[in-house]
């Protein structure tokens, strides 16, 4: 009975930790909530070489009759509680891996800058060589250029940490985040700064107010994405993300 008792207090453990991650719990997947601490939603074991469905059991310092006539079940077939405890370790230790690699793997994606980095999606000059509007030759441009009005908000693309922040005569405001694995983004023609160096951004926050400031020809802004120090298509991420 002890054994039996120790088996189910696991199952419960298991269930409240990772029912809601799998989907396995009915009443997790139903209600929203997680199984009440004090009982098990059910248990199918082959028992006399019938499947039979163990019903909630509730936790007491004096055995219940029906923990009791379950013990009396699993003592008189071949149903060995420790290989099933064994099993439950080794399944909360794959679960546990697999965790730990969605995380992973969902911290990489937050990292690439796919989100856009303004509400307006319309573009006034993409990635390439075109005609410089202040002297009219063909000169390459290392990002794209989004129209808006002054003022409007300005987004990061992705999670990462501000690596630079300031003001120079050509780029005027601006702002890098570094996302980490050579990838970077860069915000300019700013009108107003909301980023510091070294904060940590997330995904959608607001870095600043879009503007003219710098080498500009009207309100716009220019996003950039670094690739190992090399300018890329920022489309190729952005396209990642479903566009208005």
């Amino acid at each position: 009975m002890n054994d039996l008792q120790a088996l189910e207090n696991k199952l419960q453990q298991f269930i409240e930790k990772y029912g809601a991650i799998t989907g396995s719990s009915d009443s997790t997947r139903n209600s929203g909530s997680t199984v009440p601490r004090g009982e098990v939603q059910s248990l199918s074991a082959s028992i006399g070489g019938k499947t039979s469905s163990i019903v909630p059991l509730a936790y007491s310092s004096q055995p219940s009759p029906e923990l009791k006539r379950m013990a009396a079940l699993a003592g008189s077939t071949s149903l060995d509680l420790h290989a099933v405890s064994d099993m439950v370790d080794e399944m909360e230790q794959t679960m546990a891996h697999s965790l730990r690699q969605f995380k992973l793997r969902q911290a990489e994606l937050d990292a690439i800058p796919s989100g856009w980095p303004t509400n307006s999606h319309q573009m006034t000059s993409g990635f390439g060589y075109r005609k410089d509007p202040f002297t009219g030759k063909a000169t390459f441009h290392a990002g794209i250029d989004i129209a808006g009005k002054t003022g409007d908000p300005v987004f990061s693309a992705a999670n990462g940490i501000v690596e630079e922040s300031g003001y120079s005569s050509s780029e005027g405001n601006h702002v890098v985040i570094d996302h980490g694995n050579g990838l970077r983004s860069v915000y300019m023609h700013l009108n107003q700064i909301e980023a510091r160096e070294g904060d940590t951004i997330v995904r959608g926050e607001k870095i600043g107010l879009l503007g003219s400031t710098g080498r500009s020809s009207g309100p716009h802004l220019h996003f950039q994405v670094m690739q190992r120090d090399e300018a890329v298509n920022p489309l190729n991420y952005l396209s990642l993300v479903k566009e208005d």
